[in-house]
């Protein structure tokens, strides 16, 4: 997951600040809904609509303050705290290399992003930044990966869902 917080504000846009990501961490996730898009050369791309276990409540909250989410929808069925992802991971392992890698990303961002004075004169104090960060975001995935310990990571085939949504009507009828 992500962790978007503001960044700074736009210089050409007054009183609207730039988002982007300061930190990936691995948190478990309901997912809403899959949709596989077809390109005209013959590939095909799953993407998926998910919703975290734990979330920020708002972008704008500036604490490092997670809570517990649920799916939440609106009069037209459309679940407004989703995420769009394109990837999911069945096992811990997994996931954490990939967001590993996702936060090399951002310490090179933010090191292509300075001057070349800066980069000579703080390189180390923009890693070991990065680093506290990375420590500070470690530190809330592990409290949630605590929280969500009981919760199973599974599979399920549309296929089975519907079968079993099936039975349970039968059942009730």
């Amino acid at each position: 997951m992500p962790v978007i917080v503001p960044k700074g504000w736009n210089p050409y846009v007054e009183f609207e600040r730039i988002y982007g990501a300061v930190a990936n961490i691995v948190v478990k996730c309901y997912v809403i809904n899959e949709t596989k898009t077809y390109f005209d050369d013959g590939t095909s791309e799953m993407n998926y609509d998910i919703v975290f276990l734990y979330d920020r409540p708002s972008i704008n909250d500036f604490r490092d303050k997670f809570e517990p989410m649920i799916p939440k929808y609106d009069f037209y069925y459309h679940c407004y705290n989703s995420h769009k992802v394109k990837q999911l991971f069945d096992n811990f392992e997994e996931a954490k290399e990939v967001a590993e890698k996702e936060n090399e990303k951002i310490l090179e961002e933010t090191l292509d992003s300075v001057s070349y004075e800066e980069f000579v004169t703080h390189y180390d104090d923009i890693c070991e930044e990065h680093q506290k960060t990375l420590d500070r975001y470690q530190k809330i995935e592990d409290q949630i990966e605590q929280e969500t310990n009981n919760i199973k990571i599974t599979k399920c085939e549309t296929n089975q869902t519907l079968d079993t949504k099936q039975k349970q009507l039968k059942k009730t009828r």
